[in-house]
C-alpha cells in the first residue's frame, strides 16, 4: 500500500522527467495494480502449495529487484515493465503474509484481532505514502521513492525468522492454465475500462473478449475437481461481502488520491514536497484511525467500523466535489481529513471480515481473492475517476462517483453480514 500512494505523489515529477502526458501517467500506478490483481489468486495458491514463509521470501526479493530497476529507469517503457514486475511480486507477498497470520493465530478471536492489526498496518502505510513520497521525491528525486523499498524489504526478511511456518501441501495442485486464463480475462476487462475507448469498436471488443474469457474460466473451473476458487469460498458470504467492500473502497480512495495529486501538482503547481504536505492530512488521521478501526473490529465485530468508516469517507468525498484550483486549502482540508480517517478506519475491519470464517488450508487463496478485489478496485478507480477528472477539468464528478462507491459499499456491508 505504501508503494501505490507514495508513487502517486511523484507522478508529476516522473511525467516532467520522462516527458509523459497526464493521461499516460495513469499507467504508472495502473500497471502495478493491474498485475497485482490479476496474479493474486496464483500468488495465494503458491503459498498454499509450497508454504507461505518460503513464497513470501521469494516475493520480497523479486519486489526489491523490480523496485531497483524502476529507480534506474531512463525511459517510460522500462519504468512500466519494472512496475509490472513489482505488481507480480506483490501478488506473491500479500496473500502469503495473510496466510502466515492465519497459521500463527488458530484461535478465531485472536486471529480477528491480528488481522485487524495487519489491515491497520496496511492502512498506515497507505496513509503515510503521500508524505513519504513527497519528502523523498522533493529532496532526492522520484527515483528515491522506489529505492525506499529496499530497507523495508530487508526488514521483512529479517522478521521472517520469527514467523510461524505454514506447512507446504504437496497435494495441493496449482492449475496454471486456469490461473493464466482467469488473469487474462481480468486484465482484458481492466484494460478496456482503463482505456475507456468505447466510441470505437476496439474498446467494446476488448471488453467483450475479457468478459468472455472470464466466463470461460468460471465454467471450466466450476467443473474441475480442484478448482482455483474452491466452492467453499464461493459460498462464503463474509469473504464475498468483504471483497466487494474492498473493491469499492479502493476504487474511491485510490481514484481520489490520483485526482487530488493531479489537482495539487498540475492545477496548483505544487512540487513533490508540496503535494505530500497537502495530502499529509490523510496521513496524520490515518495513524490514529487505522489501529482504532482494528481494535473496534476485534471488540464489536467488523461491520460497525466498516459502515462508520465508509460513511465518514463518503461525506469527505462529497465535500471535495466543489473544490477548484483557487479554493483555499483550509476549505479543502476537512474533506481530505474525512476521507483519510474513514478509509483507514474501515479497511482493517474489512480485512478481518474477509477471513474470519475461512479454514486455514484455504487461507492463501481466500486472502488472494480479497486482495485481488481491492487491487482491481484501485486500478478501476485511477482509470475511471482519473479519466473523468482529466476529461472535465474539475474534481466534482469524480468525487461524487467515488462517494457513491463508498455509499454502495455501506449497503453491501449491511446486507451481506452474518453473525460470526
Amino acid at each position: 500500500m505504501l508503494d501505490t500512494t507514495a508513487v502517486t505523489v511523484v507522478l508529476p515529477a516522473i511525467g516532467a522527467d520522462l516527458a509523459i502526458a497526464g493521461v499516460e501517467l495513469r499507467w504508472v500506478p495502473i500497471s502495478y495494480t493491474l498485475v497485482f490483481a490479476a496474479l493474486m489468486l496464483l500468488g495465494g495458491s503458491l503459498g498454499d502449495r509450497w508454504g507461505a514463509v518460503r513464497v513470501f521470501a521469494v516475493g520480497q526479493v523479486f519486489f526489491a529487484l523490480a523496485a531497483t530497476t524502476a529507480s534506474l529507469a531512463g525511459q517510460f517503457s522500462v519504468l512500466i515493465i519494472a512496475r509490472l514486475c513489482q505488481g507480480a511480486a506483490a501478488a506473491i507477498v500479500v496473500p502469503s503474509s495473510l496466510a502466515m497470520l492465519h497459521a500463527a493465530y488458530p484461535n478465531a478471536r485472536k486471529r480477528s484481532a491480528a488481522l485487524g492489526v495487519w489491515g491497520g498496518v496496511g492502512g498506515l502505510a497507505a496513509a503515510a505514502g503521500p508524505l513519504v513520497g513527497g519528502t523523498l521525491g522533493g529532496g532526492l528525486g522520484w527515483q528515491s521513492v522506489f529505492l525506499a523499498h529496499l530497507p523495508v524489504t530487508a526488514a521483512g526478511l529479517v522478521l521472517l525468522t520469527r514467523a510461524v511456518p505454514s506447512p507446504p501441501r504437496p497435494e495441493r495442485q496449482i492449475a496454471v492454465g486456469r490461473q493464466v486464463l482467469g488473469a487474462a480475462g481480468l486484465a482484458g476487462v481492466a484494460l478496456a475500462l482503463v482505456e475507456g475507448n468505447f466510441r470505437t469498436l476496439s474498446g467494446w471488443l476488448t471488453l467483450a473478449v475479457g468478459v468472455a474469457v472470464l466466463v470461460l474460466f468460471g465454467q471450466i473451473d466450476r467443473r474441475s475437481r480442484a478448482p482455483v476458487l474452491p466452492r467453499a469460498l464461493l459460498a462464503d458470504r463474509d469473504l464475498g461481502g468483504a471483497a466487494t467492500v474492498g473493491l469499492l473502497l479502493n476504487f474511491g480512495f485510490y481514484g481520489q488520491l490520483f485526482v487530488m495529486t493531479v489537482h495539487f501538482g498540475i492545477s496548483r503547481g505544487y512540487d513533490e514536497l508540496g503535494i505530500g504536505l497537502a495530502l499529509a492530512a490523510q496521513t496524520v488521521v490515518g495513524v490514529v484511525a487505522s489501529p482504532l478501526g482494528g481494535r473496534t473490529a476485534a471488540r464489536h465485530g467488523p461491520i460497525r467500523p466498516i459502515v462508520l468508516g465508509l460513511a465518514i469517507g463518503a461525506a469527505g468525498l462529497s465535500a471535495l466535489a466543489p473544490v477548484h484550483h483557487d479554493t483555499p486549502y483550509l476549505l479543502v482540508l476537512p474533506g481530505l481529513v474525512a476521507v483519510g480517517f474513514g478509509t483507514a478506519f474501515a479497511m482493517p475491519a474489512a480485512t478481518s471480515w474477509a477471513l474470519r470464517t475461512v479454514p486455514s488450508d484455504l487461507a492463501g487463496v481466500a486472502s488472494g481473492t480479497f486482495s485481488a478485489s481491492r487491487q482491481f478496485g484501485g486500478t478501476l478507480g485511477v482509470a475511471v475517476l482519473g479519466g473523468i477528472s482529466l476529461a472535465t477539468g474539475t474534481i466534482a464528478a469524480a468525487a461524487l462517483v467515488a462517494a457513491g462507491g463508498y455509499a454502495l459499499a455501506c449497503v453491501v456491508a449491511l446486507t451481506r453480514s452474518r453473525p460470526p
